[in-house]
């Protein structure tokens, strides 16, 4: 779980990561809650922002759980193969305006 600085002082960039042997627990929801929680009340946060690949079907769903808004989509790359070649796939961008939470 991360709440990294932006060079907005009033935007966070939300990560986080479960292990597929935790979802379906709630356990992603639980820390994605209190995460919006310490950046709205903690850090006076007005926005987050978050991005996934859209394959990652549980944590689109975390993010529309609590009202993120898909803002773009493009396609990315982390990595590379042993062949050198970006290892790409589709990855989509969201915002949640704290206000509205």
């Amino acid at each position: 779980m991360a709440l990294n600085k932006t060079e907005n002082e009033n935007v966070r960039n939300l990560g986080f990561c479960l292990h597929t042997k935790y979802q379906g627990k709630g356990l992603g929801t639980k820390a994605v809650e209190k995460a919006i929680h310490m950046a709205k009340e903690e850090l006076e946060a007005k926005k987050l922002l978050a991005g996934t690949a859209d394959s990652n079907i549980p944590a689109v769903k975390v993010l529309k759980h609590f009202g993120f808004v898909k803002i773009d989509s493009a396609i990315c790359a982390f990595c590379r193969d042993a062949d050198d070649k970006p290892i790409s796939f589709s990855g989509s961008s969201y915002v949640l305006h704290l206000r509205d939470f």
